[in-house]
């Protein structure tokens, strides 16, 4: 096997030292590492867990919005449109399913079919 001399001068490229599947799969688990660090950053240290932890099973409009990430006059407004599952308290205020939140988040609607 013939030596292989780096000139130091020169940048090297991990294909030219390893081969391109092995330089690959170090690239893919650069870009996977990087991906979990900017979703622990974004989302703190508890991504991995399901979306309705630590919730209630009947929400308010607060609760709802934490929970879908978004505000809560935009939630308000898709309850109101009847985008997304709600249902109106006997004194005007909008309460929400966790669970029918949650499968509205994956598409299927309460009684088992998709969207």
């Amino acid at each position: 096997m013939a030596a292989v001399h780096i000139d130091s001068r020169k940048q090297v490229r991990a294909e030219d030292v390893v081969g391109p599947a092995v330089a690959g799969w170090a690239d893919q688990k650069k870009r996977e590492d990087r991906d979990a660090e900017h979703a622990t950053y974004r989302y703190g240290q508890n991504e991995q867990q399901s979306l309705g932890d630590g919730f209630p099973p009947i929400l308010n409009s607060r609760e709802a919005a934490e929970m879908l990430r978004c505000g809560v006059t935009h939630i308000q407004a898709l309850a109101r449109d009847g985008v997304i599952p709600a249902n109106r308290s006997p004194g005007g205020r909008w309460r929400f399913s966790r669970d029918a939140l949650i499968l509205w988040t994956t598409g299927v609607q309460p009684g088992g079919s998709r969207c």
